[in-house]
């Protein structure tokens, strides 16, 4: 799995036969990305809503469970994305979390040519990539693409890149030697003490866990990743030096910006680590403090 994750829009744009899908997302307004993909797109996007596509939320679930795996199978038959086609996913704020779960998702799902925009959608305008700007509506996102049923590459999410909250608690209570659990929240909310930060329910992290902020994988602009030399550097900080990402777990606030630092890995080389994709918000809601 060692190969590139973010691809520039310059490269992209080169190539005859692209499937875009836009997963703009942001946390502090969980319509904006739909709302925007309304407005403007890549011309051909679908659009990708990592809200929607979650998995059922309750008293036990993070923010953003994975859902089933005929609820993902559903929206892949809907979309028309085939596993052999080169696909591209991009947000619309050059920040790529969504578009990273989406990447994320994709990959363990089977499929083998799923990419990230560097940049994101400003980006590619800003190098000059074309505009699709008529408005659409709900109905227009939502409504099935043509191209009848796909034949899709598994049954399930591949488990070998999945862990769950007993995994990570026997973890926490020096099971699993050798396995490196990495926090990819920011500092300041693996750091926490006292008070939550941010969205988090309850302060602190897992214990024995490191941070790996997902914002070092990125220079000063907006998801574009550093290089991979730079990106593997800061990764095996977070593996003590391990040339591999196979004994590595990642968690963030909910299971998504892990999925950033997924991917910074895999731009660095050391293949994909797993993820605990009920994350902290779901450690919070099980675990006893």
């Amino acid at each position: 799995m060692a190969r590139r994750v973010y691809l520039q829009a310059k490269d992209v744009m080169s190539r005859p036969t692209v499937r875009y899908v836009d997963a703009s997302w942001s946390l502090g307004d969980l319509a904006l990305g739909r709302r925007e993909h309304m407005k403007e797109r890549i011309p051909g996007s679908v659009f990708f809503d990592v809200e929607a596509l979650s998995g059922e939320i309750t008293d036990k679930t993070g923010r953003h469970p994975l859902p089933s795996w005929e609820k993902w199978a559903a929206w892949l038959q809907g979309t028309g994305l085939k596993p052999d086609d080169f696909i591209v996913a991009y947000d619309n704020t050059g920040g790529p979390t969504a578009a990273c779960r989406l990447w994320w998702m994709l990959t363990v799902s089977g499929y083998k040519d799923a990419y990230i925009l560097s940049g994101g959608y400003p980006q590619w305008k800003a190098d000059g990539g074309p505009v699709d700007t008529a408005v659409i509506t709900d109905e227009d996102i939502e409504k099935p693409r043509e191209g009848g049923p796909i034949d899709l590459p598994c049954s399930g999410w591949d488990q070998k890149y999945v862990v769950d909250y007993d995994y990570v608690k026997a973890c926490s209570e020096g099971g699993h030697k050798g396995v490196h659990v990495v926090d990819c929240r920011t500092a300041n909310r693996w750091g926490s003490k006292d008070k939550p930060e941010g969205p988090d329910p309850k302060p602190g992290n897992v214990a024995g866990s490191v941070n790996h902020p997902f914002t070092e994988n990125y220079v000063a602009v907006p998801g574009q990743p550093k290089s991979p030399e730079e990106l593997k550097a800061r990764c095996l900080v977070s593996t003590g030096g391990e040339e591999s990402a196979e004994n590595t777990v990642l968690y963030c606030g909910s299971g998504v910006t892990a999925c950033c630092t997924a991917s910074a890995f895999v731009e660095a080389g050391l293949g994909l680590p797993r993820i605990y994709t009920g994350s902290w918000s779901e450690w919070c809601n099980k675990h006893t403090f």
